[in-house]
């Protein structure tokens, strides 16, 4: 089994900017009304759109004739506050098989040091045809938990996320690319549903999110809502020190599930 391993090192990648936060933070209120919107966490995926990162980003998509499975997603940073122009960018890219493993790391300026890092495995469509998530049972979540719908996820939401990401996979925006790769039509970003899940989670809570780890179970098609089901799993007097929040797509499958730890 071969092993691929590269570091590089970008300097001057500028931070998300004010105009980009606010077209993700309008995107995430239009799907979850009468919620707070604050996912720094996510946010970070934006930085993945600077024109130095171009090369990274086509790393990212899968070899001719295999499909892209987005396994897991873990978010992490020092400091609940960030400022600054630029940041410096360490990029660990590891590549054994058929699986990817990319890591992002910044340190740079006045910007307090955060990490992201993005596991994927590359498959044949007709294994991706194969794939079925586990049903979602509500003694996975116990009592307490609080459940809220977002509207539906509609194809003009994901364009603008994809174009604010610079996610250059067609399966987000086309049935044609989906179904060629395996999928019934085209599929909600991954990390478009971290981004719900930590809004979710920080309107819920009041808190701020410090770690968040993410494993996807299932592919969410484009027009349709998700399920957020959060639950706190802190001690007591600090419950939401931590929580889960799960994503449930349609017909009760759960697309995602998210571990977090608060500031």
């Amino acid at each position: 089994m071969s092993e691929l391993e590269f570091v590089d090192r970008i300097a001057d990648v500028p931070v998300v900017g004010a105009v980009e936060r606010e077209v993700l933070t309008e995107l995430l209120a239009g799907l979850l009304p009468e919620h707070s919107i604050s996912c720094p966490l996510s946010m970070s995926a934006l930085l993945l759109a600077a024109p130095q990162l171009d090369d990274v980003r086509k790393a990212l998509q899968p070899p001719s004739g295999l499909s892209v499975v987005h396994e897991t997603q873990r978010f992490v940073r020092d400091a609940p506050d960030a400022s600054g122009v630029f940041v410096s960018l360490e990029v660990l890219r590891q590549r054994i098989g058929h699986t990817a493993r990319f890591v992002f790391r910044t340190a740079g300026g006045e910007v307090n040091a955060s990490e992201m890092e993005t596991r994927l495995r590359f498959i044949e469509p007709s294994q991706m045809l194969a794939l079925k998530g586990a049903q979602f049972s509500d003694r996975l979540s116990g009592d307490g938990a609080v459940v809220f719908s977002t509207d539906v996820i509609n194809r003009s939401a994901v364009q603008r996320y994809v174009s604010l990401a610079k996610d250059d996979n067609p399966i987000h925006v086309s049935d044609a690319s989906a179904r060629q790769a395996g999928l019934s039509k085209a599929v909600v970003p991954g990390m478009l549903l971290c981004a719900l899940s930590e809004s979710y989670f920080g309107s819920v809570s009041g808190g701020t999110a410090r770690e968040m780890k993410t494993r996807f179970m299932a592919a969410v098609p484009v027009e349709e809502p998700v399920k957020l089901v959060a639950k706190s799993r802190g001690p007591e007097g600090s419950e939401w020190a931590q929580a889960r929040v799960i994503c449930v797509g349609a017909d009760n499958v759960i697309a995602a599930i998210s571990d977090i730890r608060a500031f």
